[in-house]
């Protein structure tokens, strides 16, 4: 049988695609050649790499836990995406550029600075601090000199996540760092570091431990010698996330650095242990600090006397909620009353926190925030959704719909022509976007389900299994209709692991057969498989688990993060963001 050249070409991307999604490239090279030959018409090395990527969406934003603003220009903005790299913005947040592709040699970022002597000086700490399951470890920290044109890498390789970043107001090469270490395991590259040279050299300057994280720092702006640090002892297990213990506290320094000095127990402060602490000093007042801090009290307080003596503003379980995602305080850079706290919503008190009113915003799980020095009305915060700007205190923020940063769980493709894509996104709902168009936009459209599940599609494309957390949707695509066809029709949030039936994994596995795609497969600690769309699931396996009971005393804010495995269960890619095709 002969091909024309673009039959040809349309076998070679066929087969790319069919290759990628059946597994064949982690087969045998025999194997691989027998198949092709057999079944395929044998296709060169120059068309597959003559393939192109290319993006296709969602234009939606993913999590993005480092945003900051250009202190001279009112219109330009940062964001650094929890696996997408550094964007920026120089309209306001109408249009957003990667401007990291090609500079930095991994996507994750946790902390991001500009300079205010010199805007044009730019830090970036690669590996975002959020202790989630799915995060991939950064490279240190990378510099810019020409506004996020070119980048260096500057050095703390080993630190592996970054949370915060902080460069003094009158010199850029005077710069610290909160290293947050391996948060998976223990090494020594913990704590906070200083250069003094632009990142040529670094000094470990506050150290605790190799468990010890340094997860916060705030300094004063009227006297940068003073700033304010906070430790953590962090780790994440499969079954756990450990936040807290004698190594966690909070530090001030007055000699920018050199020395420091545990005001962890300070009068007014919660006594016992405590975990993860957020800091901020008021611009406004600097003998005004606020910290939100993970213990058995609080969790805001104030101090009105640069962190001598303390007093609890807020006893709020919503402010402490899942803490190990939030605990963020941002002080006002104008009015000393003033002061932000994100979490799951985004409050605001204007009476020194007396009271506090939820925010409107465009998405929800907020992470980070910046406020202009000498304009608060012009802000920049960062969410689950993307990072969004307003540049009237609030009453209006820019869309979230507009910066291609998706954290992705799972990928799916079915078997029309075009083919389609199917994934989910993290704290956002599954989405499917065809391959190509004929039109000049490519346009993506909702599932049912929401984040953390895997996907499955028929080959036909006419009905997608989505994971929803520890619930399954079955989405007719024709219809609409998208009923819950859990194993089990309980919701385990706030229960004790121990008294829930069966225990999923946060990304648990949805798969149809490759046989048959009448038949569907999930898994939690129990496989389980049905035969009837969901209506009655069948377990084909004894619990695969220790069931170790003395794992599963939960803690009622995070009951899907302990599971206890002898394997994950999760599928190769997940926890990457954005979604590419290639061919032309």
């Amino acid at each position: 049988m002969r091909f024309d050249t673009t039959t040809k070409r349309l076998l070679a991307v066929g087969l790319a695609v069919l290759t990628l999604a059946l597994g064949m490239a982690g087969q045998g090279a025999g194997q691989q050649e027998a198949s092709t030959a057999r079944d395929y018409p044998r296709v060169g090395p120059d068309f597959l790499t003559a393939l192109e990527w290319r993006e296709i969406g969602p234009h939606r934003g993913g999590r993005a836990p480092a945003v900051v603003g250009d202190p001279e220009n009112p219109l330009v903005f940062y964001l650094g995406a929890s696996h997408g790299g550094v964007w920026k913005t120089e309209d306001a947040g109408t249009y957003w550029r990667n401007v990291s592709d090609g500079f930095f040699k991994t996507a994750p970022v946790g902390a991001i600075d500009v300079s205010l002597s010199n805007p044009a000086v730019v830090y970036v700490g690669t590996g975002e601090s959020l202790t989630r399951q799915d995060l991939t470890p950064g490279d240190g920290v990378y510099k810019s000199t020409d506004g996020g044109e070119t980048w260096t890498n500057v050095g703390l390789e080993e630190t592996r996540h970054i949370a915060k970043i902080r460069i003094h107001p009158q010199n850029p090469d005077i710069v610290f760092v909160a290293a947050v270490g391996d948060i998976f395991g223990t090494n020594p590259e913990r704590g906070v570091y200083r250069t003094k040279d632009g990142g040529k050299t670094w000094e470990q300057v506050l150290y605790k431990s190799d468990r010890s994280s340094a997860l916060d720092l705030s300094m004063d702006p009227t006297n940068p010698d003073v700033l304010y640090a906070s430790l953590n002892q962090l780790q994440r297990l499969p079954w756990d996330n450990i936040s807290g213990g004698p190594d966690s506290g909070l530090y001030k320094t007055t000699d920018g650095g050199d020395t420091w000095t545990d005001i962890t127990r300070n009068p007014g402060l919660p006594q016992g242990v405590v975990g993860k602490i957020g800091i901020s000093v008021s611009p406004a007042r600097p003998s005004r600090v606020w910290a939100i801090i993970e213990a058995h009290q609080g969790p805001l307080f104030r101090s009105d006397d640069s962190g001598a003596t303390w007093q609890l503003i807020a006893d709020r379980r919503d402010f402490r909620r899942n803490a190990s995602s939030y605990m963020h305080v941002i002080a006002d850079t104008q009015d000393p009353d003033t002061v932000y706290v994100q979490s799951y919503s985004f409050w605001r008190s204007t009476d020194a926190g007396a009271t506090f009113t939820s925010l409107p915003m465009p998405h929800g799980d907020h992470h980070s925030m910046w406020i202009d020095p000498k304009n608060s009305n012009r802000m920049i915060e960062g969410n689950d959704g993307g990072a969004t700007v307003t540049l009237n205190g609030g009453a209006s923020w820019s869309t979230i719909y507009n910066q291609p940063t998706a954290c992705l769980f799972s990928l799916a493709i079915d078997d029309q022509f075009p083919y389609r894509i199917y994934a989910t996104q993290n704290d956002n709902s599954h989405f499917t976007v065809p391959s190509r168009t004929t039109g000049s936009a490519i346009t993506w459209e909702r599932i049912s389900g929401g984040e953390g599940g895997q996907t499955a599609v028929k080959p036909d494309g006419s009905v997608v299994y989505a994971g929803d957390r520890t619930a399954i949707v079955r989405h007719d695509m024709r219809t609409g209709q998208a009923p819950t066809i859990s194993v089990w029709p309980e919701n385990e949030f706030g229960a004790p692991v121990k008294d829930v039936k069966y225990r999923f994994y946060y990304t648990f596995p949805v798969l149809l057969s490759p046989h048959d795609p009448g038949v569907l497969y999930t898994a939690g600690n129990i496989f389980f498989r049905t035969t009837d769309e969901g209506y009655s699931w069948e377990a084909i396996s004894p619990d695969l688990t220790r069931n170790r009971l003395d794992k599963m005393q939960e803690q009622i804010w995070r009951p899907h993060f302990h599971f206890d495995v002898l394997a994950v269960l999760r599928q190769p890619g997940a926890g990457h963001c954005g979604v590419a095709a290639r061919g032309r």
